[in-house]
């Protein structure tokens, strides 16, 4: 007998967001040093450093993974009051009893 899943979970619904053909980071980490050569009006340094940069963020993400970027900057940038209300707990909290 022919027995059909009804609950069908896609093979893309890992897969991470996407802006045209790249990660969504990747595109952040790219587009922050030509912004920046936009502003300071040296547009061709910044697509230069955009380049590096990516080149870079790839050989890190290969290193270490994927997700150290989101651990570093939750460990060395300053937190918001926002988060702060949302219950994120202090850095030196290392374990939470209940």
């Amino acid at each position: 007998m022919l027995q059909i899943n009804s609950h069908v979970i896609l093979s893309h619904i890992d897969a991470p967001a996407r802006i045209l053909i790249w990660p969504a980071n990747q595109v952040l980490v790219c587009a922050m040093p030509f912004a920046l050569g936009m502003v300071t009006e040296h547009v061709f340094v910044g697509i230069g450093l955009s380049v590096v940069t990516a080149f870079l963020f790839k050989i890190f993400q290969k290193k270490f993974g994927k997700g150290k970027i989101r651990s570093m900057l939750y460990w060395y940038l300053p937190t918001s009051s926002k988060l702060v209300r949302q219950g994120i707990p202090p850095s030196y909290v290392r374990w939470w009893i209940r």
